[in-house]
């Protein structure tokens, strides 16, 4: 979500044909509209663990762009791997205008 291209990005380390797969915390846009947004948190709020001695926490924003979750889905199975569980681990975490976006969670493994 948090890459330019996520689609690119997933292409790219699904063809390191790793056995197991486990894609986790996506937020997916629930129709076939790609939806983005600008997501603003603190330093702090992005880890666990304090900050390291020295760092300011400040606002940060960053953009999210939330794929259709069909075209995530249809990227998986077409790059040889089975989706073994799809899991939605939370909902409505995020809103792109009116949209809500849930989050989730993909083990996939591959053929």
């Amino acid at each position: 979500m948090c890459v330019p291209d996520p689609l690119d990005t997933l292409s790219r380390l699904l063809s390191l044909q790793a056995n197991r797969v486990f894609v986790t915390r996506t937020g997916l846009s629930p129709d076939a509209t790609t939806r983005f947004m600008v997501q603003e948190s603190t330093l702090a709020a992005n880890g666990p663990g304090p900050l390291p001695p020295g760092a300011l926490d400040k606002e940060v924003t960053y953009p999210n762009t939330f794929i259709p979750i069909t075209a995530f889905e249809q990227l998986i199975t077409s790059s040889g791997y089975n989706i073994i569980a799809q899991i939605k681990e939370d909902t409505a975490v995020w809103r792109a205008g009116n949209t809500p976006i849930n989050q989730y969670g993909y083990l996939c493994q591959f053929n």
